[in-house]
């Protein structure tokens, strides 16, 4: 009995302060590491992730890109009044969708970079395959579509597109990881993106290349701080490794997207009020300007795959402006 009463004392102090001894280790380790390695992010993570949600699949199925590209291009043909075919909004978020869902799948060919990932490219890590196949079919259906629908101009002025796209998945695909963070790719997919949407109006109305300079501005910056955000909060998310940081800049607009968001919705008012940007479009630019700032605003507030969501859907305003139309 002796034994015993004397023991267990001794054992539970001991074990007590070898846990203690642990989580001051961790702690240190943590603090120096933020504290030694000059691109470390602050520790201001979201919100746990939540599970996958009905709600999330648009996302992991790569539609949100292709539903903003299709929606800014029609509000903009209704403001200016110009004339694209039926099909060519439908080209183009096929076209998109392609590019995503191919940017997807050559990032899941690489081997996991540290413990964690995005929701999004997991989903693409389990369903590889699937994903591929879906790939191909999806460039066997759209060349002929596209030949078809689309004017020749128009056409042959995508074909031209896809040599900056192929040397943009070049770079990115077939060299180390740690080049991404050398120069602004986040830059490079905005104007890529602003491109393709403003193409079929550009090469079918060669009268209204003066109109469009305004409005592809707003829509290259509106691109630009979704990217930037999206690839900066994920890297913050949980501390990836030091290759895959983003660029300086990519960072430093995540960082200041409050003010840039509010930015760019008054440079939105101004190009409106100035005539330089159809209303309805220069207001869903206003609108998006505002939702990016009031994400950023509650960003720690969200978990990591709501908050990806909430920009994405932050550049879906021009669907309110197609409901109740403004400045026309």
């Amino acid at each position: 009995m002796l034994l015993t009463t004397s023991a267990t004392p001794r054992e539970c102090t001991f074990c007590r302060r070898g846990t203690t001894e642990r989580s001051a280790h961790l702690k240190i380790e943590r603090v120096a590491v933020e504290c030694i390695s000059p691109t470390s992010p602050p520790s201001e993570a979201p919100a746990p992730e939540s599970s996958w949600r009905l709600w999330l699949w648009p996302n992991f199925l790569s539609l949100d890109a292709p539903l903003v590209a299709v929606l800014w291009q029609v509000l903009l043909t209704r403001d200016l009044g110009v004339h694209v075919r039926a099909g060519e909004p439908l080209v183009l978020g096929l076209c998109v969708w392609l590019v995503y869902v191919a940017d997807r799948v050559f990032d899941a060919l690489r081997p996991l970079n540290g413990e964690w990932e995005p929701a999004r490219k997991t989903f693409y890590r389990r369903h590889l395959w699937v994903a591929s196949m879906a790939a191909l079919s999806l460039l066997s259906v759209i060349i002929p579509l596209a030949y078809c629908v689309l004017r020749r101009s128009t056409f042959y002025a995508g074909l031209a597109l896809t040599v900056p796209v192929i040397s943009y998945f070049a770079l990115i695909h077939l060299r180390p990881v740690g080049w991404r963070a050398r120069w602004p790719r986040e830059l490079v997919v905005a104007c890529l993106f602003t491109s393709g949407t403003f193409l079929a109006i550009w090469t079918g109305n060669p009268g209204s290349v003066y109109s469009l300079w305004a409005p592809a501005l707003l829509f290259f910056l509106l691109c630009w701080t979704n990217c930037a955000a999206i690839e900066t909060w994920e890297w913050r998310q949980k501390i990836l490794s030091q290759d895959s940081a983003p660029s300086r800049s990519t960072r430093w607009v995540a960082r200041h997207l409050t003010f840039a968001g509010l930015g760019i919705g008054c440079l939105a008012a101004i190009l409106g009020v100035a005539s330089l940007a159809p209303g309805g479009f220069s207001g869903a630019a206003l609108s998006s300007g505002i939702a990016l700032a009031l994400v950023a605003a509650w960003r720690r507030r969200l978990p990591m795959n709501a908050l990806r969501v909430s920009v994405d859907l932050a550049l879906c305003t021009p669907l309110l402006a197609l409901i109740f139309p403004v400045g026309r």
